[in-house]
């Protein structure tokens, strides 16, 4: 048995002095790899945060409450925060595994215990690995950036097109809030830049375009039904009078002025 784990280097955030970065989307804790001997167990463990194990060679059993998952080489298992658990590799061909473990907002973006095991490509044990033998620790800002790559592996395809959809009745409900970007991937516990990709590869559009566009059509609408330009740019979600004016402008060809008298 070869149990190589070490700890996970945070930067220093530049808003607090010496003291380490606070993540909140996606905060990795943990991270190591282990060859296991036949019939190796360990629990039962209670842990605070998600782990997850990328199974590389041979297999074993994961034990959850009354149910039991067999996890095969070329697939991960995820444990999930405050739940009992045990896992023991097989009697004949054990298992060898890295892993990942994490807290944070996105965390969620992994489904509910009883769909724990997918099929995965053996970049994040070699990554791993690599990390664990060459250096005393891990960057954080790398393991997030793998996290967020094995998510988009597992989840982009099939929640893509939902995805999509939430967001965009998200905005044509909350337009006229002072909404962002950034906030509306916090909504739906996407990273924003993968959210960025599949609204477009959905839509044809950002999202930011998408939440103009909305804006500016129901400031047309709502200069129609006779508001003035300073009313309409507060109900579509603008408090500065003059950057709705330039928006609707870029979008309409005609500021809202004229297009007030133009009726």
């Amino acid at each position: 048995m070869n149990d190589v784990s070490i700890p996970v280097k945070y930067p220093r955030d530049p808003d607090g002095g010496n003291a380490p970065k606070v993540f909140i989307d996606i905060n990795p804790l943990a991270i190591g790899y282990e060859r296991c001997e036949k019939g190796h167990a360990f629990g039962p463990a209670i842990r605070t945060y998600y782990l997850i194990h990328f199974v590389a060679k041979g297999t074993g059993t994961l034990y959850a409450g009354n149910a039991a998952w067999k996890v095969n080489a070329g697939e991960l298992f995820v444990i999930y925060p405050d739940e009992v658990t045990t896992y023991a590799a097989d009697l004949n061909d054990p298992w060898t595994y890295g892993w990942l473990g994490f807290s944070g907002r996105y965390a969620k973006r992994f489904c509910t215990p009883e769909e724990r095991v997918y099929k995965v490509s053996d970049l994040y044990f070699n990554k791993i690995k690599e990390l664990a033998d060459n250096a005393r620790s891990a960057d954080a800002d790398y393991l997030i950036s793998l996290i967020y790559r094995l998510i988009f592996e597992l989840f982009g395809g099939e929640n893509a097109a939902d995805s999509a959809e939430t967001v965009k009745n998200y905005i044509d409900n909350n337009y006229m809030k002072d909404v962002t970007v950034e906030q509306i991937a916090r909504t739906v516990y996407l990273d924003r830049r993968y959210l960025g990709r599949i609204f477009k590869q959905k839509t044809g559009c950002t999202v930011r375009d998408y939440l103009i566009s909305v804006r500016m059509e129901n400031a047309a609408k709502f200069l129609r039904a006779g508001y003035s330009v300073t009313q309409c740019a507060n109900m579509c979600g603008y408090r500065d009078a003059f950057n709705f004016s330039k928006m609707f402008k870029k979008h309409f060809s005609v500021s809202p002025k004229h297009y007030r008298k133009s009726l």
